[in-house]
């Protein structure tokens, strides 16, 4: 059908769904086998709007902007309030996560979204292929292109910068490296608790535990 309202060139045409001021406005889409499949649906009593399809909400979106997905990935319901409490948002984020996989954050592109996860828990993921491959981290912050891509096992580390920690994958922890491909060759587990800070900083380093480096090219 059509609504229709031009006379003038100011006019408006709106649909109103008109609900209780604690229940719900919903335009619903249905097919012969199901009246729920899809759905727009808006709760004056909580004010947010959910999107949902295949007779499930798969986002919701409150009055500060927030898109919740919590409830529209594989990380089963042992994170944050009984949901799996990842949110992801770019493309291909979290695409591989499962059932142990709670109370992450990934934003980007590709951000951790290639790797097969196992118990991947509590990080925050930023940037275009950030985390890439990475299939199990723990407490770990990585921002940036390409930052912390390998990760298979390591935990408590904080990567920021384009490349940084590239290459480090299982068991090397409590690292911070800061800058452009700072830490980017390092992957020993005995460069565990080192600090690199710096364009390339600590590139070099294959081995020694709490190592600190500060300034572009340092060690």
């Amino acid at each position: 059908g059509l609504f229709q309202e031009n006379d003038d060139a100011g006019d408006q045409a709106r649909v109103m769904i008109l609900g209780g001021a604690s229940g719900w406005s919903v335009l619903q889409f249905a097919d012969a086998d199901n009246d729920d499949e899809g759905a727009l649906a808006y709760s004056h009593g909580g004010d947010y709007l959910t999107i949902n399809t295949g007779g499930s909400t798969r986002a919701i979106i409150d009055n500060n902007s927030r898109i919740s997905l919590s409830n529209n990935d594989s990380g089963g319901t042992g994170g944050a309030d009984s949901t799996s409490g990842n949110t992801f948002f770019g493309y291909l984020a979290g695409t591989n996560s499962e059932d142990g996989s709670h109370n992450n954050t990934l934003i980007g592109h590709k951000a951790a979204g290639a790797g097969t996860w196992a118990n991947f828990e509590n990080n925050v993921v930023i940037g275009t292929a950030a985390g890439a491959a990475a299939t199990g981290a723990d407490q770990c912050v990585i921002i940036g292109h390409n930052a912390g891509t390998a990760i298979t096992g390591s935990e408590d580390l904080v990567l920021i910068g384009q490349g940084a920690g590239s290459s480090l994958t299982d068991n090397v922890d409590k690292v911070v490296f800061i800058g452009r491909n700072a830490g980017a060759t390092t992957n020993d587990t005995a460069a565990s608790g080192s600090v690199a800070i710096g364009f390339e900083s600590l590139k070099a380093l294959t081995s020694g535990i709490g190592n600190v480096a500060v300034g572009a090219y340092a060690l």
